[in-house]
């Protein structure tokens, strides 16, 4: 039997999907970000708060764990400074944009 792959609901809606895997966050997981995207990744944090009541610890660690958010940039990436890419098929969730407004 197959299942269909649906689109999720995202604004701004992407310019490509692909299922993968979920992520499951938990009360370790972590909001992972260099200190130019701290802002970025704290807003997320509070968002993910307010929305589930889940407190996630936001910090500059590289050591990325699965279940982790990680937000790094790609400044040599084609595309807007408003793109970004989603990935989640190594256990955390990589964003990852050319710029903080991408992020």
């Amino acid at each position: 039997m197959a299942l269909a792959v649906t689109t999720p609901s995202l604004v701004p809606f992407p310019a490509s999907f692909e299922a993968a895997p979920p992520v499951h966050l938990t009360a370790v997981s972590r909001v992972i970000a260099p200190a130019i995207l701290q802002r970025e990744a704290q807003s997320l944090a509070n968002a993910i708060a307010w929305r589930v009541g889940l407190e996630l610890v936001v910090t500059e660690s590289s050591d990325v764990t699965p279940g982790d958010i990680f937000f790094t940039l790609d400044t040599e990436s084609d595309g807007s400074a408003e793109a970004y890419q989603i990935d989640t098929t190594e256990g955390y969730v990589a964003v990852t944009a050319m710029t903080a407004t991408g992020a």
